[in-house]
């Protein structure tokens, strides 16, 4: 009932220039969400993020709570299959830590690289699609920008070596409906 309310009322409130800039950038805007008036639990969240869209939604009980944009690995149209490549991972992921970072604001550790993570690198390296010798990295996240660089997400730049960034305040809301364990689902 909550999400069908809230939905109705985002709907009722757009107007025609955020319809305008939907259409041209293939991003759905919505106004803000205050998620501090919910009441939400956090062992029902779950976070999941369109590559293609440049969008982080984190939901409850599979519904969407709030949508923020955000920027990916320097190449953000491949998988992650090796270290360096500038990709973000694709595919089902779980929150294995987070905490205050100095330059990051926040740092959501993602368990990358997991089980499905290491078939997908060894396919990679049995295809000749990456050397042999290739490690499959880690330390890929959810993190903030440096300060001053919220830009960087309202310009789409492309900027981490494979992990998802979000605005200060963003990373700062997110941190506050998750925890460890919570699923992180990555798609194209």
């Amino acid at each position: 009932m909550r999400f069908s309310l809230l939905s109705l009322l985002l709907a009722c409130s757009l107007n025609q220039d955020s319809k305008q800039i939907e259409n041209h950038l293939d991003v759905k805007i919505t106004p803000e969400v205050n998620l501090s008036v919910l009441s939400i639990d956090k062992s029902k969240t779950s976070i999941y993020i369109s590559k293609s869209k440049y969008e982080l939604s984190l939901l409850e009980d599979g519904e969407i709570l709030k949508t923020w944009k955000t920027t990916m690995g320097f190449d953000p149209i491949g998988d992650k299959w090796r270290q360096g490549d500038g990709c973000t991972p694709e595919g089902n992921f779980k929150v294995r830590d987070l905490y205050p970072h100095d330059r990051w604001t926040k740092f959501i550790w993602i368990d990358y690289p997991n089980e499905e993570s290491r078939k997908k690198h060894a396919w990679a390296k049995a295809e000749g699609l990456i050397e042999s010798d290739a490690a499959i990295g880690g330390e890929v996240g959810i993190h903030g920008v440096p300060a001053g660089s919220d830009g960087w997400i309202e310009s789409t730049t492309n900027w981490t070596l494979g992990c998802v960034a979000l605005k200060t305040k963003a990373i700062n809301e997110l941190y506050l409906y998750i925890q460890v364990g919570t699923p992180i689902q990555i798609e194209k």
